[in-house]
């Protein structure tokens, strides 16, 4: 490891005056590729520049440490003691400019404990770190690599927050110009990133990556203290200009969280040439208001500023819809230097007016139910509290909680009155409703779905009532179907069955994805094919149609399913990024094409707790789709979308069609959604592997062999929200290789399914029961399909 040199005073007074670095031995002969760089400091730098930094407060983050290596150079030199070298010769120079510096760490460490030994526990470590500090900037010190050792690849990489616009922007731009002039490394890129020290951050934020450390030349290089003290000297002279245009802020007269009330609220901020008051050099420039700005919701509102320019105001109207809103303040210095960006949430008072629905299954007496249902006018949470009737029924009213309860009518006398835990005045507005004669509430047992319950009636009866969450209604007569995303369907017989006294019971198809956010990227779209097939079928078009089927599968187990793309409109890489934040990701999915056509390849990224075991599961699962002629290989990635995401991710790359019978295949509905039943099982078998044992594809085998050969003009759903489509057997054609493949299977747990089935003899529903180890479809109605 290398150590701080003591007298670094002497070394930078000779660079000072020479006008270059402190010199070593030659490089040796280097293989052929990519210049290394650090050849000698091209800029000067003296005491008498050091006026901006003194004061400021630094935060160093040398990457990695202790358990956790990093990159690896093909010398041995592994990235962490580089980083620790370079942050370590940053230090003295910073501390001898004036400025206070804190390092992550200074030993070969990392920060695992007992209860906590993850790779998300130490960086958890130096955000905390960080915010302890809040220091007036943020450097975490890294160097990147190339799995091959490719000496042809070199490049520097520094990186700013994902969305960052304002000062972390600034630093990445000022840092990045000298590590660019002074290691004379190419390409150089300034990049958005989404690491957890970025992400996290609440100070402007920079992470620069200078040299591969996987380079031979690079590697050797970095070996010595020298060239880690000329990195270390051109992230010096980027902080250096960086502070020398300021390093103003805004001061907030409000909280960064405000309850907004029914009259509005006035907010205001004023314009601080310097966050850090007596820091940098003297005469800081003032703020410049041509640059101020306020957006609500990414919406520029209008402002008023001060007579001076230096404050900004802004009254806030009473939040509509009842949400919390982000209003964003941006402003630069007239030196162009921008202030962090100032944020401020937006939080509507709770809800003062309550909108009650009574709805009874009778004349109101004798035994009638009611279901009562609330909301609000904007759409705000009530506030926590109880609601009460003078003829004694009551029920708990939560922000969070299922606005809805199945109470007796004949406890319902009298007008109600909401009681608030915080003693706030709400007022109740009553409509009542009753549903139609012949029809009576019945509750169902069990949580809640997120959303109603639907009707799908079966008997030719006319069109049912609305349903509740947990009170569904039933008629004298017929048999009705209800359906909930991520629920096991009801199928319900007629009101005088022992409704009241034997209620059904909902059960989650998948309780452990339910309330997941899954983003599910279709590669390829516009000008991308991601491969092209035989007859022209792209890939993009066959990757959009596996993911709209996943999309399906994963909202009818009840979880949140988003698309990157709907169409040939492409999101970038950031672009893709932001999204997954922007919605609060679980998981994110790539679905892409093989290069190989009998191969299916899996990535995740090597640092990653979930991404392999998440890979070995869809590597298991598809082995059920490919029963032969295709082989699946799983490896590490540091692609930049498994590289940014914050939530587990995996990119998949299946076969794509190289004859004409796979372009057959490949273009069908029946196959995409075979696809999207193996991915699925995949993410099951990740996320809840004790669900497996639930899967079924026996029955959807015997569905298929029950079609009459028709597999094209068959398809089915279970439960109202999984679909199914039987594989149809497409052969080889003359010479073609044999690929076989079989079920996945879906999430069948209990008994009791039910399966809506269509092919070319018309429409059927029917119950799926278990006989033994078996499954038997019984019907339950059937409509003959319409001759032409």
């Amino acid at each position: 490891m290398t150590r701080r040199m003591a007298p670094a005073t002497t070394c930078l007074l000779a660079l000072a005056a020479l006008g270059g670095g402190c010199g070593g031995p030659p490089a040796p002969d280097l293989p052929p590729g990519a210049p290394p760089g650090y050849e000698a400091l091209r800029e000067t730098f003296g005491p008498a520049d050091f006026g901006p930094l003194q004061g400021r407060i630094v935060v160093l983050d040398p990457g990695h440490g202790g358990h956790f290596r990093g990159a690896l150079g093909p010398n041995g030199l592994t990235e962490a003691e580089v980083n620790l070298g370079v942050a370590l010769h940053l230090r003295g120079l910073l501390e001898w400019a004036g400025a206070g510096v804190h390092l992550t760490r200074t030993a070969d460490r990392d920060f695992l404990t007992p209860a906590d030994s993850t790779l998300a526990g130490d960086l958890a470590f130096r955000v905390s770190f960080t915010d302890s500090i809040q220091p007036d900037v943020f450097l975490s010190i890294h160097h990147n690599s190339n799995a091959s050792y490719d000496p042809t690849i070199n490049e520097t990489q520094t990186y700013h927050p994902l969305g960052a616009d304002g000062a972390s922007l600034d630093l990445a731009r000022a840092i990045h110009r000298h590590l660019v002039k002074n290691l004379e490394i190419a390409p150089a890129r300034i990049l958005p990133g989404n690491f957890r020290v970025l992400r996290d951050a609440t100070v402007p934020a920079v992470l620069g990556e200078p040299a591969m450390i996987s380079h031979p030349g690079v590697a050797d290089l970095l070996s010595r203290a020298a060239k880690q003290r000329l990195e270390a000297e051109a992230y010096f002279l980027g902080l250096l200009e960086y502070f020398a245009a300021g390093d103003p802020g805004w001061q907030a007269l409000q909280p960064d969280t405000l309850t907004v009330g029914p009259a509005g609220s006035d907010l205001k901020w004023v314009f601080a040439p310097e966050r850090r008051p007596g820091a940098g050099a003297e005469g800081s420039p003032a703020g410049d208001p041509a640059s101020f700005s306020l957006e609500l919701d990414g919406r520029t509102v209008a402002h008023r500023r001060s007579l001076d320019g230096g404050t900004v105001q802004w009254t806030a109207p009473p939040q509509a819809g009842g949400v919390a809103a982000e209003l964003v303040l941006r402003g630069s210095n007239l030196a162009g230097r921008a202030a962090p960006v100032q944020r401020t949430w937006l939080r509507p008072a709770a809800a003062t007016v309550l909108q009650m629905t009574v709805t009874l299954d009778g004349p109101g007496t004798d035994g009638s139910l009611a279901l009562v249902s609330w909301l609000t006018p904007t759409g705000a949470p009530p506030p926590a509290g109880r609601i009460t009737w003078p003829g004694g029924a009551t029920v708990a009213a939560h922000p969070h909680g299922v606005p809805e309860a199945l109470l007796s009518a004949d406890d319902l006398s009298g007008a109600p009155a909401f009681l608030a835990a915080d003693s706030t005045a709400v007022s109740i507005e009553i409509a009542t409703a009753a549903l139609p004669a012949g029809w009576q509430w019945t509750a169902v047992a069990g949580p809640p779905p997120a959303e109603p319950w639907r009707a799908r009636l079966v008997n030719d009866q006319p069109p049912s009532p609305p349903a509740g969450r947990v009170a569904i209604p039933r008629r004298d007569g017929g048999t009705a179907l209800w359906t909930a995303a991520g629920r096991k369907a009801l199928a319900r017989g007629p009101a005088g069955d022992g409704s009241r006294t034997d209620p059904p019971v909902t059960i989650a198809l998948a309780p452990s994805l339910e309330r997941l956010t899954f983003v599910i990227d279709p590669a390829g779209g516009g000008a991308d094919a991601d491969r092209t097939g035989p007859g022209g079928l792209r890939g993009a078009e066959v990757n959009l149609g596996t993911a709209r089927q996943l999309v399906r599968l994963l909202q009818g187990l009840g979880a949140t399913a988003v698309l990157t793309r709907d169409g040939s409109a492409v999101l970038g890489g950031t672009a893709k990024i932001s999204l997954a934040e922007r919605v609060e990701a679980d998981f994110f999915l790539t679905i892409g094409r093989s290069a190989h056509p009998d191969t299916a390849r899996l990535f995740h990224h090597p640092g990653s707790r979930m991404g392999q075991p998440w890979a070995a599961a869809t590597d298991s699962a598809l082995s059920l789709l490919w029963t032969a002629g295709v082989r699946t290989t799983v490896g590490p990635s540091w692609a930049y979308l498994l590289r940014h995401t914050s939530c587990p991710a995996l990119e998949v790359h299946l076969p794509h069609a190289t004859t004409m019978s796979d372009g057959l295949r490949l273009a069908g509905p029946a196959w995409q959604a075979a696809e999207a039943r193996a991915l699925l099982r995949g993410i099951v078998g990740a996320v809840t592997p004790d669900l497996l044992k639930h899967y079924e594809s026996a029955v959807l085998d015997r569905l298929t062999a029950r079609n009459g050969g028709d597999p094209g003009r068959t398809w089915g759903t279970i439960d109202g929200q999984l679909p199914w489509y039987p594989l149809a057997p497409v052969g080889p054609g003359p010479g073609e290789a044999l690929v076989s493949w079989g079920e996945p299977g879906l999430p069948l747990g209990g008994d009791g399914h039910v399966l809506e089935y269509h092919d070319g003899h018309g429409w059927s529903m029917g119950r799926l029961q278990r006989s033994g180890s078996a499954w038997d479809y019984v019907e339950i109605r059937k409509r003959p399909a319409r001759r032409r």
